[in-house]
């Protein structure tokens, strides 16, 4: 029997088909069996015969998990192993079902495979089952979640419950192009982010020179000293931000004065900022 030892599954449906003519043991029979495996550990002939006689049961859990990022015949094989332990951990003085006990066996061992390989991001396999769970509605709620992370908000929650419906993505994928109809890596549909941080660099400098200029001409307009007032107070044209009492000190005069020149002189702009609306920040 190649598939007891190492063989490959390539050929899924001729396997499933052979296993569907191998017939069930009774109770009876897998408890018998059981115990000769108990008794004697070497007993390569019980074992074989344990596992060949429930091999529906990979099979049968395998389909329920197709679809999960794992081939077909890789979760055969999984489920396989799951029932190679279960043969080597039952117990027959419990007096249970061979059958029962490899079916959980064989699903932990398939669960723990799909949380090992099927994601790019590993995660536990409690963590996926929570996930899996709160898909399928089951507890813990929202609410109880939220009783639980106290320190998160509800929309936080939501937002995490919706993500985890997401699947994950292979940067080195193939994707179909729609301008020249051939497949790109899907790594290369992303832009540089070096080059995109230099445009970002020559457009900011460009804009910035274009508003200092515009700058400039609207404050020729005032005297001197309120343009030094206005360029002081806004931090304008590299100039350290001061208040209204630290450019009195520095002009001499006091803080009323200040403060009426630099009212007038925005009465002055105030005609003319329709010139710095297109450089306004947004």
């Amino acid at each position: 029997m190649s598939f007891l030892n190492g063989g490959t599954l390539e050929d899924a449906d001729k396997y499933c088909a052979m296993v569907q003519t191998i017939p069930r043991l009774t109770k009876a029979q897998e408890i018998e069996l059981g115990q000769r495996i108990q008794h004697n550990p070497e007993d390569t002939e019980s074992r074989e015969l344990l596992i060949k006689h429930n091999l529906k049961i990979p099979i049968y859990l395998s389909k329920r998990y197709v679809g999960c990022g794992i081939p077909f015949s890789d979760l055969i094989q999984e489920g396989n192993l799951g029932l190679i332990r279960a043969v080597n951990t039952y117990d027959p003085s419990k007096k249970v079902c061979f059958a029962t006990y490899a079916y959980y066996s064989v699903k932990h061992r398939l669960f723990g495979a799909i949380s090992r390989k099927s994601r790019l991001v590993r995660v536990s396999q409690k963590t996926r089952k929570m996930s899996s769970d709160i898909r399928k509605g089951k507890l813990p709620t929202k609410k109880a979640l939220k009783t639980r992370l106290k320190y998160l908000k509800m929309s936080t929650i939501e937002e995490l419950a919706h993500l985890s419906t997401y699947r994950e993505v292979s940067l080195d994928k193939e994707v179909p192009t729609s301008h020249t109809g051939k497949p790109m890596l899907f790594v290369n549909m992303f832009p540089d982010p070096r080059s995109l941080e230099e445009f970002k660099q020559v457009d900011n400098k460009d804009f910035q020179d274009k508003r200092n200029e515009a700058l400039d001409t609207l404050l020729k307009i005032l005297k001197p000293r309120d343009r030094e007032i206005i360029e002081l107070l806004f931090g304008l044209n590299g100039k350290e931000r001061l208040d209204f009492r630290q450019i009195g000190k520095l002009q001499g005069c006091t803080y009323q004065n200040i403060h009426s020149r630099y009212t007038k002189a925005l009465v002055k702009l105030r005609g003319r900022r329709k010139r710095l609306i297109e450089y306004a920040p947004t």
